[in-house]
């Protein structure tokens, strides 16, 4: 009887879980290894989970998750910044089911998934900050964390972000991420009535700057 290939997954943020559901699926165990003492129950603003994502989510059975914590918002409108409509677009397209986009809290998204992964019987380690990879004389791989110790698999999954060490482990030569110069900063409204129909998502264009809001089907940002 040959044993389940066992996966490490650095990075305990939305994608870890993900992947670790994906590979429940396949027939694959993971442990998901997250560098902070804690989850990131509160970090984080808001975000749109387009509707192909939803469909993507649903081959692992988790695309109920999305839509028990967010709102739909299939469409999005834009603006000037002197309230000049600038015109309107699906946001995402829907699917056969009728189901579209939804806007949700991050943080709302990340608990979801990993509370699900956990469910599944993922196991979820925190404080463990990944410092370097080898591989094992078995062929597999093992993952050494900052707090000395180490874990052994049979493949390595990163999911560790945009600075990943995963990455540079892996191929040294990988271009890293890159500066932009866009800023942005995020956040949440209640007992604020803004323009635009419930379930869209605005976007406000001026010189310099432009945001964007989603309206909450109660008519609030």
């Amino acid at each position: 009887m040959t044993r389940a290939k066992k996966a490490l997954i650095i990075g305990g943020g939305i994608a870890g879980p993900i992947a670790a559901l994906a590979l429940k699926r396949a027939g694959l165990d993971s442990v998901v290894y997250e560098a902070y003492a804690g989850g990131a129950d509160d970090a984080g603003a808001f975000l749109t989970f387009a509707s192909n994502g939803l469909d993507a989510l649903r081959t692992i059975d988790a695309h109920h998750l999305v839509l028990e914590k967010g709102f739909p918002t299939p469409r999005m409108e834009s603006q000037s910044g002197t309230g000049k409509h600038l015109g309107s677009v699906p946001n995402g397209g829907a699917l056969p089911d009728g189901t579209v986009s939804q806007t949700l809290k991050r943080s709302d998204l990340y608990r979801a998934l990993r509370d699900e992964a956990v469910r599944r019987g993922v196991r979820v380690e925190y404080g463990k900050r990944f410092v370097d990879a080898r591989i094992t004389p078995d062929g597999g791989v093992a993952a050494r964390f900052e707090d000395g110790t180490e874990a052994e698999g049979d493949l390595l999954v990163g999911a560790d972000g945009i600075h990943t060490r995963t990455r540079r482990i892996i191929d040294p030569s990988a271009p890293g991420a890159r500066y932009v110069p866009v800023l942005n900063i995020g956040g949440f409204a209640s007992n604020v009535r803004v323009p635009g129909e419930p379930g869209t998502f605005r976007m406000v264009f001026g010189k310099r700057v432009f945001f964007g809001y989603a309206v909450h089907p109660s008519g609030e940002v």
